[in-house]
């Protein structure tokens, strides 16, 4: 124990700890307040520190100390971690424990080195290097063996453990201020042990490899401002240790098992990926040897992998670590092929190998013994694991994930390398199956998955007549006979999707059988794998068939799809299952109308019942709202449907208004219904709207005035919105017993939403709601219409949420294209903030959030009224925006550098100001750039291979074919793609809610082309005399942007 402290109090902590690994929770429970009393104490941590450090103690007890060190400092010891809480760990005791705590890393047990190691590079990376100087020399010693002398004779693996550890640690958190004193010290000494497997272990030489890999990493961030980076500080040691790797990772190690395992490969494998990530043209005079080494290795791993992890019932037991090591190495791999596919110029090296690749990425594709226990137990995993959206992650998910890559990638290569690959699959389970190896039929399944998850591809083919994969035959003889291997339920659930993927490549008689066998294995009596993939392959069926007009083909056999459907979604509806046969249903139910409504009487029932019971179920509630939807969108069963759910939709809410429902949490089933309700209202066919719709309004306006919840409130909105966007003229003549207007009490609302008292979460939709009532009912509004706006105004001035700052701006962005001259007389009339035109704070706001706006349809909707607003300035001339200035570009100090973690965030940041016009210009030049990027992503102009351009060149041929089939994409597909690959929507709402929003999909102005718009007008403005004002305030990227689109005259 260290002398310096305290023994009496000392002794204390050591008993308490004591007493906390009591197996009575009483005492533990006391041992735990009393160490919450004892930490007050300054010399606490330090108490800690000698516990852990005194080989005397109990292993259990040290162990201890040490979790409740570094729980502590993780807390305590800098005002710069996340986790910081006052009080900080004294200075003084600060030094006595950085002084003491490396001794630690040359303990005589492995997890208390492991322990100190950690505790070590956490302290060090708030203080080191300026507080802990000498740590990182202490290390480098510590690599040799000891602390002591660097050249000392006598080397401790206890001591090399301990600090090699703690640089694992570390190295990843290094600065670029830091790197060029750490990388030349580190290199060489990780080097000699990686590369000297008789006097260090494995352990230690997988951790020397990813030390380097983190060296890498961290030159190659450093490399984007600094190109440079890499000749200084790395490229010296590249070829020792690219020798080195090779010849460690040709070691065959079924020969060698005691020197090599995979898990090293792994290592090696992630470092050969980072070296070719950022520094692939150091490796050019070794990629032949790189290549051939890791397709060896590819070739030997998948073999490895069907006997230790697919097989592995078959062979003898291995570890969680083995096989950890197998699965690691696998994704390893695959991260490198599709590095490799990425560069320009190996992707012909990826594409020469094409049938090879196929074939040992679909062996990977394999289903493993452990996953078939697993389903089989539990059919629900299943469900989870096989879903094509899954979260789940698995090798047989990574190896599809390849093999899509690869076919988007090569296209025709790919789909006519099939031919080989299947063949040749065929053949091995072929002779699998006659030495009664029962694992034959594992390579089947996987052959099938991988036609599966080729389909878009073979689809863009066949429209082009390119394909040379006989699919059709694949499908009606391949397919079809694994039908019949009832032996093997996984098998033929795969066959039956299959083939519901390929609906057109099917004969009509076997179609039809197909379609009927579905029916029948969904019913009661089949086992939950067949029954799980027959309502799979229903679903595929419906939409297949749906979009070749062909649904009338399952029509005679919805009666028995439907009962057993429904059937299975009374006893599973709020499971995996449960919410697939729900999906499953909602596709049938679109087959075809009349069919529904002889069996409305039993659907509406039902999904009213289940969305009464999965309220708090996000996911369910989805999938059931849509089976509404659909029941409302069907003229023979939406008005019954209304009959039914309206009625119970306001009781809920009449009830919610009770004084008595104060006393529940009504928020989740509120909320779900006032949405159905919403959706009801946009999804109706009949307009003006049933009684049954409008009996809701008067309740939905009660709850609006009543409900403090955000939820609610902007729930409420946005169902009042749907009903002024559907039916305006019926809300315009609509009045209460008393004589009050719909329209007075919908001002009402927006009136409370808008109320400072209101909290401002509720009002992220208010613009669209405001938007969507001026729009409709805007020349009977009178002067609500000015009180309503003011309000806006104001609202905006108490705002500091951005999405509620958008939603506000864009009342005011909508008006500039139906009202300006109006809206500006307003803005110019009334006073702002400061005294001055509110005018002056509105385009301030809006200018300044104009770039975080998100959502496709307010950032065009906002850019083309910026524009509108520019183009009016200059032609009439408007004073009004003569002496307005905002804030423009960023002002850099040449000598500020690349701010790093060492460097303040607190600096404060300063700007040019600019006239609005000039920023609104700028904003649009902006805009333009964006949209410039996305075309060069959609056409697949972009590659990221900054260290490559100088010296790889396209070969122009390559591909050819591939760049064909994506040419015949007409514009429609082309945008389809581009929306799906980038997700814009994703950011404000989804495609769902933007096909709920008629205004939105109707409103004239999304039919423009902004990047052809913005060219044009940028163009146009360039010949205008004013121009040489704007030109005076181009900074570099605005002139690059302005060049690429032709405008030269800056």
């Amino acid at each position: 124990m260290n002398a310096e402290i305290d023994k009496e109090f000392a002794h204390v902590v050591f008993q308490t700890l004591n007493q906390a690994l009591s197996s009575d929770k009483t005492l533990i429970d006391q041992a735990q307040q009393q160490l919450s009393v004892l930490q007050i104490r300054k010399e606490y941590s330090l108490v800690l520190v000698s516990i852990l450090l005194d080989q005397t103690c109990e292993f259990s007890i040290r162990q201890m100390s040490g979790v409740l060190f570094r729980q502590f400092i993780e807390v305590h010891w800098s005002q710069n971690s996340e986790k910081f809480k006052e009080p900080e760990i004294d200075a003084e005791i600060k030094s006595k424990i950085r002084k003491i705590l490396p001794l630690g890393l040359k303990d005589q047990t492995s997890k208390i080195r492991g322990s100190v190691a950690y505790v070590v590079a956490t302290i060090a990376s708030w203080d080191w290097p300026e507080l802990w100087p000498e740590l990182f020399d202490i290390l480098i010693r510590g690599l040799n063996g000891s602390f002591e002398d660097v050249n000392s004779a006598q080397v401790d693996m206890n001591i090399v453990h301990g600090s090699i550890e703690t640089l694992a640690e570390l190295v990843p958190e290094v600065t670029d201020l830091q790197m060029p004193q750490v990388a030349p010290a580190i290199l060489p000494q990780i080097y000699k042990i990686f590369i000297d497997p008789q006097n260090y272990s494995l352990h230690l030489r997988k951790r020397a490899i990813e030390i380097f890999t983190s060296v890498v990493e961290v030159i190659a961030d450093m490399s984007e401002y600094d190109p440079n980076a890499g000749k200084k500080y790395l490229y010296q040691f590249i070829p020792d240790y690219i020798y080195a790797m090779l010849k460690t990772i040709s070691i065959d190690s079924s020969d060698a098992m005691n020197i090599i395992d995979y898990s090293l490969k792994k290592e090696i494998l992630k470092a050969f990926t980072t070296l070719f990530k950022s520094f692939s043209k150091k490796l050019s005079p070794f990629i032949n040897d790189i290549l051939a080494q890791i397709w060896n290795c590819l070739v030997q791993s998948s073999h490895l992998f069907v006997k230790k992890i697919v097989n592995s019932n078959t062979t003898e037991l291995i570890d969680d670590e083995e096989k950890s090591s197998f699965e690691n190495l696998a994704y390893q791999l695959f991260e490198f092929i599709q590095i490799l596919k990425d560069k320009k110029k190996y992707k012909n090296t990826v594409k020469q190998a094409i049938d090879e690749l196929c074939y040992y990425t679909i062996l990977y594709m394999q289903i493993k013994d452990e996953q078939i226990e697993n389903w089989a137990s539990n059919p629900e995993q299943y469900v989870q694991d096989e879903d094509e959206e899954s979260y789940s992650y698995s090798v047989r998910i990574s190896a599809q994930e390849l093999m899509e890559s690869i076919s988007s990638d090569f296209k025709l290569d790919t789909a006519n390398a099939m031919n080989k690959t299947i063949e040749k699959l065929m053949e091995d389970a072929q002779k699998l199956r006659q030495n009664n190896d029962n694992n034959w039929w594992k390579i089947y399944e996987s052959c099938l998955l991988a036609v599966s998850c080729m389909k878009p591809f073979f689809e863009e083919l066949i429209k082009i007549n390119k394909l040379e994969f006989n699919l059709a035959g694949f499908i009606n003889e391949f397919v079809l006979s694994c039908l019949h291997e009832s032996n093997y339920p996984f098998l033929v659930g795969r066959a039956l999707l299959t083939a519901s993927k390929f609906p057109k490549l099917l004969n009509p008689q076997t179609l039809e059988t197909l379609i009927k066998a579905s029916g029948t294995a969904i019913q009661e009596n089949q086992s939950p794998i067949i029954r799980i993939s027959a309502m799979r392959a229903i679903f595929c069926f419906a939409s297949e068939l749906s979009s070749e007009n062909q649904q009338h083909l399952l029509i005679p056999h919805l009666p028995q799809i439907t009962e057993g459907l429904v059937h299975m979604v009374t006893h599973n509806s709020t499971n995996q299952i449960g919410t697939l046969t729900l999906e499953t249903l909602a596709s049938v139910l679109t087959i075809d109308e009349e069919f529904v409504a002889t069996i409305e009487v039993k659907i509406s029932p039902l999904a009213i019942a289940l969305f009464l019971k999965n309220t708090s179920d996000p996911l369910v509630n989805s999938i059931i709202t849509d089976i509404i939807k659909i029941l409302i969108k069907n003229k023979y069963t939406n008005q019954k449907l209304e009959e039914r759910l309206m009625p119970t939709l306001i009781s809920i809410i009449n009830s919610s208004i009770s004084p008595k429902s104060e006393e529940t949490n009504y928020s989740a089933l509120l909320t779900s219904t006032i949405d159905l309700i919403t959706m009801v209202i946009r999804s109706s066919t009949q307009v003006p709207l049933s009684n049954y719709v409008m009996n809701a309004f008067i309740p939905i306006i009660n709850i609006c005035l009543k409900a403090d919840d955000t939820a609610v409130l902007q729930s409420g909105g946005e169902c009042l919105r749907a009903l002024v966007s559907k039916s305006p003229d019926q809300i315009v003549d609509w009045k209460d017993d008393k004589g009050m207007s719909a329209l007075q009490y919908i001002v009402m609302i927006i009136d409370h939403m808008l109320d400072p008292k209101t909290s401002e979460n509720s009002c992220s939709f208010i613009g669209k709601f405001i938007t969507t009532l001026i729009k409709k009912t805007g020349n009977i509004l009178g002067e609500n219409l000015d009180l309503i706006l003011k309000a806006v105004l104001s609202k905006m001035q108490a705002s500091n949420i951005p999405l509620v700052q958008q939603s506000l701006i864009m009342v005011f962005a909508q008006l500039i294209h139906s009202r300006m001259d109006a809206v500006l007389t307003f803005l110019s009339g009334l006073p702002g903030p400061t005294g001055k035109p509110v005018l002056e704070f509105f385009m301030n706001e809006w200018v300044s959030k104009q770039n975080l706006f998100v959502g496709p349809y307010d950032s065009k909707i906002s850019i083309l009224a910026l524009a509108k607003l520019l183009e009016h300035a200059i032609t009439t001339d408007d004073k009004r925006f003569h002496n307005i200035f905002v804030r423009g570009d960023r002002i850099i100090n040449p000598i500020e550098g690349i701010k790093t973690r060492s460097k303040s965030k607190t600096d404060k940041e300063l700007y040019t100001q600019v006239p609005l016009l000039v920023k609104i210009y700028k904003l649009l030049i902006n805009e333009t750039h964006g949209l410039l990027e996305d075309k060069k992503d959609l056409d697949g102009d972009y590659e990221d291979e900054s260290d490559d351009d100088d010296d790889e060149e396209e070969d122009e041929s390559e591909n050819k074919e591939d760049i064909d089939i994506d040419q015949n994409e007409g514009p429609s597909e082309n945008i389809y793609n581009y929306l799906n690959k980038y997700d814009i929507f994703e950011d404000a709402f989804d495609r769902d809610d933007l096909e709920d929003d008629p205004e939105a999909l109707e409103d004239p102005l999304m039919k423009i082309d902004l990047l052809e718009f913005l060219t044009n007008f940028l163009k146009t403005l360039s010949q205008h005399p004013c121009y040489k004002l704007f030109g005076e305030h181009h900074n570099t990227i605005e002139k690059d942007v302005l060049k690429e689109i032709g405008i030269t005259n800056f």
